[in-house]
């Protein structure tokens, strides 16, 4: 059972970890940069060893929320570090489709979520907008993989 100190702990390690990942993704450039550049052994280690690390924190965020330590958007946010990191080491359009599908899926449990549990109050308007947002970004993303060639 948690203690108050080690839910804090716990709290204060995701938002420190999903902060890292937000900033390496916010780094990143384009999936097909990445995907051209991953023939070198170097690169391609290194995006699978990111891919491992954010997997660990998002199992391990998946984990609190299930035990109400984190939010649900801290819960996506760690989702989606995993998805964005999947993406980066896509070598076709195909692969990045197939990410991008099931990112899409998230983004709309996620965007269901929000709608569900959020009160009536102007923060909680927001985050339904932050979740839209999030979904239509996948859905463009999405499409725009399908028209690539």
């Amino acid at each position: 059972m948690f203690t108050y100190r080690s839910r804090s702990q716990s709290l204060a390690f995701v938002v420190l970890a999903l902060g890292v990942v937000g900033a390496i993704a916010a780094m990143r450039t384009t999936p097909a940069s990445h995907a051209a550049d991953s023939k070198g052994t170097k690169l391609k280690s290194l995006l699978n060893d990111r891919l491992a690390t954010v997997r660990d924190v998002a199992n391990g965020t998946n984990l609190m929320y299930q035990q109400g330590l984190v939010t649900p958007a801290q819960a996506y946010d760690a989702k989606l570090a995993v998805f964005n990191a999947e993406l980066d080491l896509c070598e076709t359009s195909p692969q990045r489709v197939a990410i991008l599908d099931k990112m899409l899926v998230e983004a709309k449990n996620y965007e269901e979520t929000v709608a569900r549990t959020s009160v009536p109050v102007a923060l909680d308007r927001n985050a339904q907008l932050v979740a839209k947002v999030s979904r239509l970004d996948v859905e463009i993303a999405l499409e725009r993989a399908k028209t690539a060639k």
